[in-house]
């Protein structure tokens, strides 16, 4: 019975439910992204939701020759060996591994000469090549060491005037004595002047500078200036307190910029320098 016919023949409410059911039920009609006539209207069901057709996975060809794949572009490269990976997976027959393999040695071949021309690259144009800067051989590092530890000492020894440590402490505080024997080793290398202050007995100082409940806390300050800046944020070790000291110093001063704050002064302008600072990246 057609959809027109089966409300007139009801009456009544039973002729308003009709309509009511057949405007819920789903309806595709005849259009340009649908031609053919789908649909309880038209008398044909329409496909069931949820169900997708089945992939057919079929054999693949023998991979072109491997002149052919050294000329390819990476991404089909890449496409080429997961599918014959997967062809593997699904069939380990000896040619099936084998075709995987010939992909896979063409990509170990690109590999390998993008590695070679690397270095070619790297040692005409030091400008780019960190190991002048960060050897991996023992005698480099040794060598690097004994730089970072000149230009450390250096800088802490001719501002030892013009900058000290503050650390604030308080009472009960669990790492405060582990802090103070650190700042105490770092005085007595470097002859630094440092003060203990206990923040709940300074509470305005404690507030100007920042510190919070956290404690310890250890700042930088420059004698005769309101710049200061953390150095150590609860317990640091020596060599924490050492290095964050020496690129503290520099950045108040203006020598470095925060993004150059890893930076050496011997590293300016170098590789490891991510700043502009004195001809960088010319």
């Amino acid at each position: 019975m057609k959809p027109n016919r089966l409300i007139k023949a009801f009456r009544g409410p039973a002729a308003f439910t009709a309509a009511l059911f057949l405007a819920a039920i789903p309806v595709t009609g005849c259009s340009a992204d649908n031609p053919e006539k789908t649909g309880y209207w038209w008398y044909k069901d329409p496909p069931p939701e949820g169900k997708t057709q089945k992939t057919e996975h079929r054999q693949l060809p023998p991979p072109p020759p491997l002149e052919k794949l050294m000329e390819m572009h990476p991404d089909d490269i890449r496409d080429l060996l997961d599918n014959y990976h997967k062809q593997a997976v699904w069939k380990p027959t000896p040619d099936n591994i084998r075709d995987y393999y010939i992909v896979f040695d063409a990509a170990r071949r690109k590999s390998l000469a993008v590695a070679a021309v690397t270095q070619v690259v790297m040692l005409e144009h030091p400008e780019l090549n960190v190991a002048g800067e960060d050897p991996g051989n023992n005698p480099g590092r040794e060598a690097m060491t004994r730089a970072r530890e000149s230009s450390t000492n250096d800088l802490l020894a001719k501002y030892q005037d013009s900058y000290a440590l503050i650390v604030f402490t308080e009472k009960g505080c669990q790492f405060c004595a582990a802090q103070r024997n650190a700042l105490q080793l770092f005085a007595e290398k470097y002859h630094w002047e440092i003060k203990d202050i206990d923040k709940d007995d300074f509470p305005d100082l404690a507030a100007r500078f920042g510190v919070g409940n956290f404690t310890p806390m250890t700042y930088l300050i420059e004698r005769g200036t309101d710049k200061k800046m953390p150095v150590a944020v609860g317990a640091e070790t020596v060599a924490g307190i050492t290095e964050n000291t020496y690129r503290g110093i520099r950045l108040l001063r203006g020598d470095i910029t925060p993004e150059q704050f890893f930076t050496m002064d011997y590293q300016e302008g170098g590789v490891f320098d991510p700043g502009i600072k004195r001809g960088a990246f010319k």
